[in-house]
Protein backbone atom coordinates (compact mmCIF):
# COMPACT_ATOMS: atom_id res chain seq x y z
CA UNK A 1 0.00 0.00 0.00
CA UNK A 2 1.72 3.25 -0.89
CA UNK A 3 0.03 7.19 -0.57
CA UNK A 4 -0.15 8.79 -3.98
CA UNK A 5 1.92 11.96 -3.46
CA UNK A 6 2.96 14.62 -6.00
CA UNK A 7 6.52 15.08 -5.94
CA UNK A 8 6.83 19.02 -4.51
CA UNK A 9 9.97 20.99 -3.91
CA UNK A 10 11.16 20.88 -0.30
CA UNK A 11 13.00 24.63 -0.52
CA UNK A 12 9.67 26.40 -1.20
CA UNK A 13 8.40 28.86 0.82
CA UNK A 14 6.73 27.07 3.78
CA UNK A 15 7.50 23.27 3.90
CA UNK A 16 6.24 20.36 6.00
CA UNK A 17 8.65 17.43 7.18
CA UNK A 18 7.04 14.29 7.95
CA UNK A 19 8.37 12.50 10.79
CA UNK A 20 8.01 8.50 11.07
CA UNK A 21 9.00 7.02 14.63
CA UNK A 22 7.82 4.18 16.40
CA UNK A 23 6.74 5.83 19.39
CA UNK A 24 6.04 4.41 23.02
CA UNK A 25 3.34 5.22 24.83
CA UNK A 26 5.92 7.43 26.81
CA UNK A 27 7.56 9.64 23.81
CA UNK A 28 9.88 10.65 25.55
CA UNK A 29 11.54 6.48 26.30
CA UNK A 30 11.31 5.73 23.07
CA UNK A 31 15.14 4.65 21.86
CA UNK A 32 16.30 6.41 24.72
CA UNK A 33 14.85 9.63 24.51
CA UNK A 34 16.63 10.05 20.79
CA UNK A 35 13.86 10.21 18.86
CA UNK A 36 11.79 12.78 20.98
CA UNK A 37 14.86 15.03 21.44
CA UNK A 38 15.80 15.18 18.26
CA UNK A 39 11.99 15.74 16.58
CA UNK A 40 12.50 18.70 19.01
CA UNK A 41 15.35 19.98 17.68
CA UNK A 42 13.80 19.62 14.35
CA UNK A 43 11.15 21.77 15.40
CA UNK A 44 13.24 24.59 16.75
CA UNK A 45 16.08 24.61 14.20
CA UNK A 46 12.97 24.36 11.48
CA UNK A 47 11.69 27.71 12.43
CA UNK A 48 14.23 29.58 10.85
CA UNK A 49 13.96 28.08 7.84
CA UNK A 50 10.02 28.08 7.53
CA UNK A 51 9.95 24.56 8.18
CA UNK A 52 7.21 22.61 10.00
CA UNK A 53 7.77 18.95 11.42
CA UNK A 54 4.75 16.87 11.45
CA UNK A 55 4.18 13.91 13.92
CA UNK A 56 3.82 10.62 12.39
CA UNK A 57 3.18 8.26 15.02
CA UNK A 58 3.07 4.74 13.87
CA UNK A 59 3.71 2.94 17.08
CA UNK A 60 1.22 -0.19 18.00
CA UNK A 61 -1.17 -0.04 21.19
CA UNK A 62 -0.28 -1.80 24.47
CA UNK A 63 -2.81 -4.79 23.87
CA UNK A 64 -1.28 -5.45 19.79
CA UNK A 65 2.60 -5.20 21.68
CA UNK A 66 1.75 -7.80 24.20
CA UNK A 67 -0.02 -10.09 21.75
CA UNK A 68 3.25 -9.57 19.07
CA UNK A 69 5.59 -10.46 22.26
CA UNK A 70 3.74 -13.44 23.30
CA UNK A 71 4.05 -14.56 19.64
CA UNK A 72 7.30 -14.26 19.10
CA UNK A 73 8.84 -15.78 22.59
CA UNK A 74 12.24 -17.59 22.31
CA UNK A 75 13.69 -20.26 24.93
CA UNK A 76 17.47 -20.64 24.90
CA UNK A 77 20.21 -20.79 27.39
CA UNK A 78 20.51 -17.09 27.87
CA UNK A 79 16.52 -17.31 29.46
CA UNK A 80 13.13 -16.26 27.84
CA UNK A 81 13.08 -13.39 25.49
CA UNK A 82 10.43 -12.16 22.85
CA UNK A 83 11.82 -11.38 19.10
CA UNK A 84 9.33 -9.62 18.58
CA UNK A 85 10.75 -5.72 17.62
CA UNK A 86 12.90 -7.39 14.49
CA UNK A 87 10.00 -9.74 13.35
CA UNK A 88 8.29 -8.91 9.80
CA UNK A 89 4.75 -9.39 10.66
CA UNK A 90 5.57 -7.09 13.74
CA UNK A 91 7.31 -4.63 10.97
CA UNK A 92 4.11 -4.59 8.77
CA UNK A 93 2.21 -4.03 11.62
CA UNK A 94 4.07 -0.53 12.01
CA UNK A 95 4.00 -0.09 8.39
CA UNK A 96 0.07 -0.43 8.15
CA UNK A 97 0.02 2.14 11.05
CA UNK A 98 1.94 4.40 8.93
CA UNK A 99 -0.22 4.89 6.29
CA UNK A 100 -3.11 4.86 8.41
CA UNK A 101 -1.78 8.09 10.01
CA UNK A 102 -0.70 9.45 6.65
CA UNK A 103 -4.66 9.64 6.00
CA UNK A 104 -4.67 12.63 7.97
CA UNK A 105 -1.61 13.87 7.56
CA UNK A 106 -0.95 17.45 5.52
CA UNK A 107 0.59 17.08 2.30
CA UNK A 108 4.47 16.36 2.90
CA UNK A 109 7.61 17.61 1.22
CA UNK A 110 9.92 15.41 2.10
CA UNK A 111 9.85 12.44 5.28
CA UNK A 112 12.22 11.01 7.89
CA UNK A 113 12.00 7.48 9.24
CA UNK A 114 13.26 6.86 12.88
CA UNK A 115 14.98 3.57 11.71
CA UNK A 116 13.66 1.57 9.22
CA UNK A 117 10.05 2.27 9.15
CA UNK A 118 8.40 1.65 5.98
CA UNK A 119 9.01 0.88 2.09
CA UNK A 120 7.41 4.48 1.03
CA UNK A 121 7.13 6.15 -2.65
CA UNK A 122 5.69 9.14 -2.17
CA UNK A 123 6.82 11.01 -4.61
CA UNK A 124 9.11 12.80 -2.31
CA UNK A 125 12.45 12.69 -0.58
CA UNK A 126 12.24 9.80 1.88
CA UNK A 127 15.20 9.51 4.21
CA UNK A 128 15.91 7.36 7.47
CA UNK A 129 18.40 7.54 10.49
CA UNK A 130 19.56 4.82 11.38
CA UNK A 131 22.51 2.98 13.22
CA UNK A 132 22.37 -0.39 12.37
CA UNK A 133 21.80 -2.72 9.34
CA UNK A 134 20.56 -6.12 10.36
CA UNK A 135 22.85 -7.55 7.44
CA UNK A 136 25.85 -6.79 9.74
CA UNK A 137 23.98 -9.09 12.30
CA UNK A 138 23.78 -11.69 9.18
CA UNK A 139 27.02 -10.90 8.58
CA UNK A 140 28.42 -11.53 12.19
CA UNK A 141 26.50 -15.01 12.69
CA UNK A 142 28.26 -16.13 9.09
CA UNK A 143 31.52 -14.94 9.72
CA UNK A 144 31.67 -16.23 13.81
CA UNK A 145 29.28 -19.12 13.70
CA UNK A 146 27.40 -17.00 16.69
CA UNK A 147 25.00 -14.15 16.79
CA UNK A 148 26.48 -10.85 18.22
CA UNK A 149 26.37 -9.92 21.82
CA UNK A 150 22.49 -9.31 22.39
CA UNK A 151 20.98 -10.87 19.93
CA UNK A 152 21.85 -14.51 21.15
CA UNK A 153 17.74 -15.16 21.00
CA UNK A 154 17.47 -14.68 16.94
CA UNK A 155 17.95 -17.47 14.68
CA UNK A 156 20.04 -16.62 11.72
CA UNK A 157 16.79 -17.26 9.71
CA UNK A 158 15.13 -14.78 11.61
CA UNK A 159 17.31 -12.40 10.74
CA UNK A 160 17.54 -13.15 7.58
CA UNK A 161 14.13 -12.33 7.26
CA UNK A 162 14.36 -9.21 9.01
CA UNK A 163 17.23 -8.18 6.43
CA UNK A 164 15.17 -8.53 3.49
CA UNK A 165 12.47 -6.20 4.82
CA UNK A 166 14.74 -3.65 5.78
CA UNK A 167 16.31 -3.95 1.93
CA UNK A 168 12.62 -3.04 1.01
CA UNK A 169 12.69 0.17 2.60
CA UNK A 170 16.13 0.51 1.71
CA UNK A 171 15.53 0.59 -2.51
CA UNK A 172 12.75 3.20 -1.54
CA UNK A 173 14.93 5.80 0.05
CA UNK A 174 16.58 9.32 -1.84
CA UNK A 175 19.22 8.85 0.93
CA UNK A 176 19.57 8.19 4.98
CA UNK A 177 21.22 10.00 7.83
CA UNK A 178 23.86 7.54 9.90
CA UNK A 179 25.13 7.54 13.85
CA UNK A 180 28.31 6.71 12.45
CA UNK A 181 30.96 6.71 9.35
CA UNK A 182 30.77 2.93 9.68
CA UNK A 183 27.23 2.68 9.30
CA UNK A 184 27.63 4.80 6.58
CA UNK A 185 30.38 2.90 4.53
CA UNK A 186 28.14 -0.36 5.62
CA UNK A 187 25.47 1.50 3.44
CA UNK A 188 27.64 1.93 0.47
CA UNK A 189 28.78 -1.44 0.44
CA UNK A 190 25.24 -2.93 0.30
CA UNK A 191 24.59 -0.47 -2.47
CA UNK A 192 21.00 0.01 -1.99
CA UNK A 193 20.89 3.44 -0.39
CA UNK A 194 22.03 6.30 -3.30
CA UNK A 195 25.97 6.30 -1.94
CA UNK A 196 25.66 10.12 -2.66
CA UNK A 197 22.91 10.67 -0.18
CA UNK A 198 24.16 9.04 2.63
CA UNK A 199 25.25 11.69 5.08
CA UNK A 200 26.75 10.85 9.04
CA UNK A 201 25.31 13.16 11.98
CA UNK A 202 26.69 11.04 14.65
CA UNK A 203 24.17 11.47 17.65
CA UNK A 204 23.95 13.38 20.39
CA UNK A 205 24.85 13.43 24.07
CA UNK A 206 21.75 13.43 26.34
CA UNK A 207 23.30 13.10 29.65
CA UNK A 208 24.21 16.99 30.16
CA UNK A 209 25.90 18.20 33.54
CA UNK A 210 26.00 22.00 34.42
CA UNK A 211 29.45 23.29 35.61
CA UNK A 212 28.48 25.51 38.38
CA UNK A 213 27.27 21.97 39.72
CA UNK A 214 29.45 19.87 38.85
CA UNK A 215 32.39 21.74 40.59
CA UNK A 216 30.31 21.40 43.91
CA UNK A 217 29.98 17.85 43.46
CA UNK A 218 33.81 17.41 42.34
CA UNK A 219 34.40 19.70 46.01
CA UNK A 220 32.98 16.96 47.98
CA UNK A 221 35.05 14.22 46.13
CA UNK A 222 37.21 11.63 48.19
CA UNK A 223 38.41 9.09 46.04
CA UNK A 224 39.54 8.24 42.58
CA UNK A 225 37.58 6.17 40.85
CA UNK A 226 36.49 4.59 37.19
CA UNK A 227 33.18 4.89 36.03
CA UNK A 228 31.14 1.56 34.00
CA UNK A 229 27.81 2.50 33.08
CA UNK A 230 25.90 -0.48 31.02
CA UNK A 231 22.28 -2.07 31.85
CA UNK A 232 23.63 -4.44 28.98
CA UNK A 233 26.19 -5.36 31.40
CA UNK A 234 27.71 -8.22 29.32
CA UNK A 235 27.51 -6.61 25.76
CA UNK A 236 29.04 -3.51 27.06
CA UNK A 237 31.66 -5.32 29.06
CA UNK A 238 31.19 -5.83 32.29
CA UNK A 239 32.58 -8.45 33.23
CA UNK A 240 35.75 -7.59 31.50
CA UNK A 241 35.79 -4.24 33.39
CA UNK A 242 35.52 -5.61 36.71
CA UNK A 243 37.97 -8.62 36.09
CA UNK A 244 40.58 -5.75 34.49
CA UNK A 245 40.05 -3.43 37.41
CA UNK A 246 40.81 -6.09 40.07
CA UNK A 247 44.19 -6.69 38.07
CA UNK A 248 44.86 -3.42 38.18
CA UNK A 249 43.87 -2.72 41.48
CA UNK A 250 46.55 -5.09 43.07
CA UNK A 251 49.33 -3.74 41.33
CA UNK A 252 48.48 0.44 41.22
CA UNK A 253 47.10 0.18 44.85
CA UNK A 254 43.90 0.31 46.85
CA UNK A 255 43.26 4.13 46.66
CA UNK A 256 41.41 3.53 43.61
CA UNK A 257 37.65 1.90 43.05
CA UNK A 258 35.39 1.04 39.85
CA UNK A 259 32.18 2.70 40.36
CA UNK A 260 29.61 -0.04 38.69
CA UNK A 261 26.17 1.51 37.40
CA UNK A 262 23.27 0.27 34.91
CA UNK A 263 21.88 -3.87 36.11
CA UNK A 264 19.54 -3.38 38.68
CA UNK A 265 21.02 -6.32 40.55
CA UNK A 266 24.78 -7.68 40.59
CA UNK A 267 25.20 -9.51 37.27
CA UNK A 268 27.73 -11.74 38.06
CA UNK A 269 27.77 -15.52 39.85
CA UNK A 270 31.32 -14.07 42.42
CA UNK A 271 30.74 -11.45 45.13
CA UNK A 272 31.46 -8.20 44.23
CA UNK A 273 34.87 -7.78 44.74
CA UNK A 274 36.90 -5.50 47.18
CA UNK A 275 37.27 -1.62 45.69
CA UNK A 276 33.97 -2.25 43.50
CA UNK A 277 31.11 0.24 44.25
CA UNK A 278 28.02 -1.49 42.80
CA UNK A 279 25.04 1.10 42.49
CA UNK A 280 22.89 -0.55 40.39
CA UNK A 281 20.05 1.33 38.18
CA UNK A 282 21.21 4.49 39.48
CA UNK A 283 19.15 7.78 39.37
CA UNK A 284 19.80 9.82 36.23
CA UNK A 285 21.16 12.87 39.34
CA UNK A 286 23.16 9.98 40.73
CA UNK A 287 24.62 9.81 37.04
CA UNK A 288 25.06 13.05 36.69
CA UNK A 289 27.18 13.36 39.68
CA UNK A 290 29.24 10.06 38.83
CA UNK A 291 29.93 11.27 35.55
CA UNK A 292 31.23 15.08 36.99
CA UNK A 293 33.18 13.18 39.66
CA UNK A 294 34.54 10.47 37.40
CA UNK A 295 38.54 10.02 36.43
CA UNK A 296 38.10 7.79 33.84
CA UNK A 297 35.53 5.94 32.25
CA UNK A 298 35.31 2.16 30.50
CA UNK A 299 32.85 0.38 28.68
CA UNK A 300 34.66 -2.13 26.66
CA UNK A 301 31.82 -3.09 24.46
CA UNK A 302 31.61 -5.98 22.39
CA UNK A 303 28.92 -4.27 19.96
CA UNK A 304 27.99 -0.79 19.88
CA UNK A 305 26.28 0.59 16.95
CA UNK A 306 27.26 4.14 17.96
CA UNK A 307 29.11 4.15 21.69
CA UNK A 308 27.19 7.83 22.93
CA UNK A 309 27.85 7.61 26.80
CA UNK A 310 31.66 7.81 25.49
CA UNK A 311 30.60 11.21 23.80
CA UNK A 312 28.82 12.25 27.40
CA UNK A 313 31.81 11.15 29.52
CA UNK A 314 34.20 13.56 27.07
CA UNK A 315 31.66 16.52 27.74
CA UNK A 316 31.55 15.94 31.09
CA UNK A 317 35.67 16.16 30.76
CA UNK A 318 36.47 12.61 31.54
CA UNK A 319 38.66 10.44 29.15
CA UNK A 320 36.58 7.10 28.17
CA UNK A 321 38.53 3.57 27.37
CA UNK A 322 36.49 1.89 24.89
CA UNK A 323 37.42 -1.41 22.35
CA UNK A 324 38.79 -0.30 18.74
CA UNK A 325 35.18 -1.91 17.17
CA UNK A 326 32.73 -0.28 14.97
CA UNK A 327 31.98 3.19 15.86
CA UNK A 328 34.38 3.90 18.84
CA UNK A 329 37.42 4.97 17.24
CA UNK A 330 35.31 7.46 15.59
CA UNK A 331 34.71 9.25 19.64
CA UNK A 332 37.55 8.22 21.29
CA UNK A 333 40.84 9.54 19.99
CA UNK A 334 43.67 6.65 21.18
CA UNK A 335 46.36 8.40 23.66
CA UNK A 336 44.38 12.21 22.74
CA UNK A 337 41.13 12.56 24.19
CA UNK A 338 40.94 8.32 25.79
CA UNK A 339 41.95 4.96 24.73
CA UNK A 340 40.73 2.14 22.58
CA UNK A 341 41.74 -1.15 23.21
CA UNK A 342 42.82 -3.36 20.61
CA UNK A 343 41.43 -6.80 21.71
CA UNK A 344 38.80 -8.08 25.19
CA UNK A 345 41.93 -9.01 26.87
CA UNK A 346 41.79 -7.89 31.14
CA UNK A 347 45.58 -7.87 31.05
CA UNK A 348 45.77 -5.48 28.38
CA UNK A 349 42.37 -3.20 29.55
CA UNK A 350 43.71 -2.97 33.58
CA UNK A 351 46.83 -1.22 31.69
CA UNK A 352 45.05 1.13 29.85
CA UNK A 353 43.24 1.77 33.19
CA UNK A 354 46.69 2.59 35.10
CA UNK A 355 47.77 4.56 31.95
CA UNK A 356 44.56 6.63 32.00
CA UNK A 357 44.87 8.20 35.29
CA UNK A 358 48.47 8.48 35.17
CA UNK A 359 47.92 10.69 31.76
CA UNK A 360 47.31 14.35 33.83
CA UNK A 361 48.08 15.76 30.57
CA UNK A 362 44.89 14.19 28.87
CA UNK A 363 42.92 14.71 31.41
CA UNK A 364 43.79 18.30 30.97
CA UNK A 365 42.92 18.26 27.48
CA UNK A 366 39.65 16.49 27.88
CA UNK A 367 38.44 19.39 30.60
CA UNK A 368 39.73 22.30 28.65
CA UNK A 369 37.96 21.33 25.87
CA UNK A 370 34.99 20.39 26.78
CA UNK A 371 32.93 22.90 24.51
CA UNK A 372 34.24 20.53 21.45
CA UNK A 373 32.41 17.66 21.96
CA UNK A 374 29.43 19.58 23.93
CA UNK A 375 29.10 21.50 20.74
CA UNK A 376 29.73 18.73 18.39
CA UNK A 377 27.38 16.10 19.76
CA UNK A 378 24.23 18.05 19.98
CA UNK A 379 20.56 17.61 18.86
CA UNK A 380 21.06 21.40 17.52
CA UNK A 381 23.88 20.59 15.36
CA UNK A 382 22.59 17.64 14.20
CA UNK A 383 19.01 19.20 13.21
CA UNK A 384 20.53 21.97 11.27
CA UNK A 385 23.17 19.38 9.59
CA UNK A 386 20.08 17.24 8.60
CA UNK A 387 17.96 20.35 7.53
CA UNK A 388 20.85 21.61 5.40
CA UNK A 389 20.73 18.00 2.98
CA UNK A 390 16.81 18.24 3.38
CA UNK A 391 16.70 21.91 2.33
CA UNK A 392 19.05 21.78 -0.89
Amino acid sequence: MQQNISSSSFHSSSKILGYACEWLENKQRTWSYVPYLLMKALEEEGRARNITVHDIDCGISQRAEMLQKLRHISISKHGIRSTYRQAVSYRRQIAQNFFSAMQSAPRLDALLQIGDTVPFRGGIPSYIYTDVSTECLVEFYREHGRQQHSYEAYSVRHLEKRSAYQKEIYATLTGAFTMSHWEKEYLRKQGIVPSGNIHTVHCAANLRIDDAQAQEWRKTKRDKFILFVGRDFFRKGGDLTVEAFTRFRKGYGEDVSLVVAGPETWPLSTPIPEGVRFVGAAPFQDLQRYFATADAFCMPSHFEAFGVVFAEALCAGVPPIGQRLYATPEIIQHGKNGYLLDKPDATMLAELMANVLDNTEMKKYVEDNVHEPREYYSWKRIANDMLKVLDQ
